[in-house]
C-alpha cells in the first residue's frame, strides 16, 4: 500500500511552472517579498539575535544564506530564517491555518540555494510548499473536522521533502517514505 506522503509527492513532482496560473505566481513572489521584509524588520528583537547566536553555534559549515546576515548550515539557515520571518508576527497567514510560510521559505530558499535553482523552478516550489502546507495544515486543525495543531506537530507532518522534491529530481520513494 502506498503512503499518503507518496501519493502527495507524486502529485506534487509533476507540477510545472507553466501550469502555476499568473495570479498565483505573482501571489508567491509577494509572500517571498514580504517574507524578507519581515525578516530584515525582525532583526531589532530579542528573539532574532537568540536564533542568530543559536544559528551561529550550530552552524559551522557556510552553505546556505541568512536573510540580511551571513551563510551558515542548511539546517541553521532554515531554522534562523524562519524565526526571523516570524518574529515580528507580520508574516503571511494562510486561509486555513496560521504560519505555513515561515515553514516553507526557509528551507526552499536553502535547498534552492544548494542546487541553484532557476527562478521558475524555485517558484514552483514554494508554490507547491505553501498549498500544500496550508492544506494539510487546515485538514488538521479542525476547520475540517481533524485534529488541533500548531507549528510544532505541523512540522511533523509536512515532510520538507516534498518541497525538495519539487526542486531536486528524485525518485518519490527514496525522497518521500510513506
Amino acid at each position: 500500500m502506498i503512503g499518503v506522503t507518496v501519493k502527495l509527492a507524486q502529485s506534487v513532482s509533476t507540477i510545472e511552472f507553466e501550469a502555476l496560473p499568473p495570479s498565483t505566481v505573482r501571489k508567491v513572489k509577494e509572500i517571498l517579498l514580504d517574507s524578507i521584509g519581515c525578516a530584515l524588520g525582525g532583526y531589532v528583537t530579542e528573539r532574532a539575535k537568540t536564533a542568530i547566536k543559536l544559528g551561529e553555534a550550530l552552524g559551522i559549515k557556510p552553505e546556505a544564506t541568512v536573510i540580511g546576515h551571513k551563510k551558515l548550515s542548511y539546517l541553521a539557515a532554515s531554522f534562523v530564517n524562519g524565526e526571523l520571518i516570524n518574529c515580528l508576527d507580520f508574516d503571511v497567514v494562510g486561509p486555513l491555518l496560521g504560519h505555513v510560510v515561515p515553514m516553507v521559505i526557509p528551507p526552499t530558499l536553502a535547498i534552492g540555494e544548494k542546487i541553484e535553482a532557476s527562478g521558475k523552478d524555485f517558484i514552483t516550489a514554494l508554490a507547491i510548499g505553501i498549498e500544500v502546507g496550508n492544506r494539510v495544515g487546515g485538514s488538521l486543525s479542525g476547520r475540517s473536522g481533524g485534529l488541533r495543531t500548531n507549528r510544532l506537530t505541523m512540522k511533523k507532518h509536512l515532510d520538507p521533502r516534498i518541497i525538495q522534491r519539487s526542486l531536486v529530481p528524485l525518485p518519490v520513494p527514496a525522497s518521500c517514505s510513506g
